[in-house]
């Protein structure tokens, strides 16, 4: 099994994302050749695209700058930043929405499709 790193350990939300993708590793079979690292950046990222969207939900993603022009807000660069490196780590994982599918599809009525993963985060 794999150690969460000492570096994520600070943070409460990353650290249940590892183990929870650790675990999904575990069951699927895709974690033979999976460094805790990589899987603590993706658990790293998503909790703080998760905060940072939060605040942006809250607060609004555009600033007024000095000269009176509308632009992103800086956290609304941050955010979009956490998730690109979500997705890049998610797809280096085999655990983005399309590896997660390909050919672990349950289908239900209407071709609808059960995804366990897919509830902590919907990516691509």
């Amino acid at each position: 099994m794999m150690t969460c790193p000492k570096w994520l350990k600070g943070n409460a939300r990353a650290r249940a994302i590892f183990r929870k993708v650790v675990k999904h590793l575990a069951e699927s079979g895709g974690g033979e050749n999976v460094d805790a690292e990589q899987v603590a950046i993706y658990a790293h990222a998503t909790a703080k695209y998760e905060e940072l969207s939060e605040w942006l939900d809250t607060h609004g993603s555009l600033v007024t700058n000095d000269k009176g022009v509308l632009q992103r807000h800086p956290r609304a660069i941050l955010a979009a930043r956490f998730f690109q490196t979500m997705k890049d780590q998610a797809k280096a994982l085999g655990i983005d929405r399309a590896n997660r599918l390909k050919g672990k599809e349950k289908r239900g009525t209407l071709g609808k499709t059960t995804d366990k993963l897919g509830r902590l985060r919907k990516i691509g």
